[in-house]
């Protein structure tokens, strides 16, 4: 949308952020608070499926250079006109390799975009690639008991789109699994419900995890 005036409109950093808020989503807030403890000021966090930002812009206010790569290069858009991101790339997560060299950054961080992959294990196993020994990837999935199926199906009601929509939940064995697999080691989480409606009568449980990418031991 353009005004009159010959100025753009910031209006989808409005609207999406502004439903994040509706919805009650804490998730960034939650991610960063686990996480910190494990960040220096001046490190490098990688940011996968950036949006608008919300997951790594409180580690850019504590000081980290944020990295950031999404499929969308409105939402691109959006992060340049916030300026906290130092570097951003147009990428699709499904994609790899992802145009970043090995041990390159120091941590990564996805906050609520893995609920679209069925299997998250070769984003870990690239992340694992591009993160330095010791550093973290903090990330978000929607969590699953062993007695539900993986798939989820969304109604119109929630994706506000006219159609329906499939996300995939994750069990704490899955998790544990392609984290082991992938190099890394589980040092901390906590779930935690998200709503799923304006209303917040609907909800899920999601889980944050921080992995540790582990040391490599080499022998003589």
């Amino acid at each position: 949308m353009v005004e009159e005036s010959g100025q753009q409109e910031p209006l989808a950093e409005h609207v999406y952020d502004k439903r994040v808020k509706e919805y009650g989503w804490v998730g960034p807030e939650v991610a960063f608070g686990l996480a910190y403890e494990y960040t220096s000021p001046g490190q490098t966090i990688l940011d996968v499926g950036i949006g608008t930002g919300l997951g790594s812009v409180l580690f850019q206010r504590a000081g980290m250079v944020v990295y950031g790569l999404d499929n969308s290069d409105a939402m691109l858009d959006i992060c340049r006109r916030k300026g906290f991101a130092s570097d951003l790339q147009l990428h699709d997560m499904n994609k790899l390799p992802y145009p970043y060299d090995e041990e390159s950054l120091d941590h990564a961080v996805c906050i609520g975009a893995l609920q679209y992959f069925e299997n998250i294990q070769p984003v870990i196993e690239e992340l694992a690639r591009i993160i330095r020994e010791s550093g973290i990837f903090v990330f978000t999935v929607l969590d699953r008991s062993p007695s539900e199926s993986a798939a989820m199906v969304l109604g119109p009601e929630i994706t506000d789109s006219g159609s329906t929509d499939t996300i995939y939940r994750h069990s704490t064995a899955q998790i544990s699994e392609y984290l082991q697999v992938c190099g890394f080691e589980s040092v901390k989480s906590l779930e935690f419900n998200m709503f799923m409606d304006r209303e917040q009568r609907r909800k899920s449980p999601v889980k944050t995890y921080v992995a540790m990418k582990r040391s490599i031991t080499h022998k003589d």
